[in-house]
């Protein structure tokens, strides 16, 4: 059949002979269909760049590579088929997040190093330090009066109450979880390797010496880290950033924006967990490895 594509600034779908689109098709009750241009095939070029990256995370890595691909292919599994099911069947998004954290933290752990007290100092520091970005974003949205229902996608997820009872307040707190795991992971076992690798090279260390040792690495690497995540967070609305300076909005009424707000609370929680992390991983580690050698 023939299909018009309308053209313009926003739906630019200039198609070609021989080039393989998107179409979408809507079937009626009477049987009858119609159908619209809806975007360019981009399977091919994204697949691509997807195992391209894991391709050069495989042989720059090595077995470690391996190992790391490994857990970020279970991580994204975990999410996509264990936490947004979970949610949106009705299931509380903190307490999946939670779970989800935990777990991945656990696997991802096991999967690069094994099970010894490296991994198991770097497990705790990760998960209490979540757990606190948790608690702190939990608190921060209660006193400036923010949750999911302040989200870009709220009123979207709204309609979809019949079909899919999620509980859209919980959203903005088990995003910020999500969103600090990484960081917190990274440097707790980085933490973690350097004071098992204080212990190994000096094992009469005490814990104390083993706990500055940890917390001189992880107040190097947490100012980079720190920027890493506001860099992100800025990075990820830098569309929304434009568009509101744009306004010439007031201070005062452009930080008492919600979208604003939103943004404020993902990324200092998630820095505060994060930071968190350094002094209980390097509790953790100098404790649980020094007796080792004891």
């Amino acid at each position: 059949m023939d299909i018009p594509n309308y053209l313009s600034a926003l739906h630019n779908i200039y198609a070609r002979q021989g080039m393989r689109i998107i179409v979408r098709v809507d079937t009626q009750i009477n049987g009858s269909y119609t159908a619209s241009v809806y975007n360019y095939d981009r399977n091919v070029p994204l697949l691509s760049l997807a195992a391209i990256f894991l391709l050069t995370l495989c042989l720059i890595g090595g077995k470690k590579g391996i190992k790391s691909m490994l857990g970020l292919v279970f991580t994204l599994g975990s999410m996509i088929f264990l936490m947004l099911p979970m949610i949106l069947s009705g299931i509380s998004p903190i307490l999946s997040a939670v779970l989800i954290a935990v777990l991945t933290t656990v696997v991802c752990f096991i999967l690069l190093d094994g099970i010894n007290r490296k991994t198991i100092s770097a497990m705790l520091g990760t998960v209490c330090g979540v757990g606190c970005s948790a608690v702190f974003a939990e608190l921060a949205g209660l006193a400036a009066s923010l949750n999911g229902y302040n989200m870009q996608e709220a009123e979207s997820l709204l309609l979809q109450a019949d079909s899919h009872p999620v509980q859209v307040q919980g959203l903005l707190v088990a995003g910020i979880i999500i969103s600090a795991l990484g960081a917190a992971m990274d440097i707790s076992i980085s933490i973690a390797s350097s004071v098992h690798e204080f212990h190994q090279l000096n094992p009469a260390l005490r814990p104390t010496d083993l706990f500055r040792s940890g917390m001189n690495v992880g107040r190097d690497a947490m100012g980079t880290m720190a920027n890493t995540l506001i860099l992100a967070f800025f990075g990820s609305s830098l569309n929304l950033m434009i568009l509101i300076f744009s306004y010439g909005i007031p201070f005062s009424q452009l930080i008492n924006t919600d979208l604003i707000g939103v943004e404020i609370i993902q990324a200092v929680t998630a820095n505060f967990g994060m930071i968190l992390s350094i002094p209980l991983v390097a509790l953790f580690s100098s404790r649980i490895i020094s007796k080792s050698h004891r």
